[in-house]
């Protein structure tokens, strides 16, 4: 991938995190770290953030989790 390796790095985390939660793109690109609750496993995504219009809570693997714990370094 062409352009900024941290970059390429965000977007390889990205697509991963999206697959692991089978999360639509929209939801990935506009998370905010505070909603996630990692001690219980759990992303809780904003009736703005989806289609529905409706809080949605999505469980956390241990991949997803993984995922995240390395986007935060």
């Amino acid at each position: 991938m062409d352009g900024h390796p941290r970059v390429g790095r965000v977007v390889r985390l990205a697509i991963r995190f999206a697959v692991l939660t089978a999360a639509r793109q929209a939801e990935v690109r506009r998370v905010l770290w505070d909603e996630f609750d990692l001690d219980a496993a759990v992303w809780t995504v904003p009736a703005a953030h989806m289609k529905r219009g409706r809080v949605h809570r999505v469980p956390l693997s241990t991949g997803a989790l993984a995922v995240l714990d390395e986007a935060r370094r």
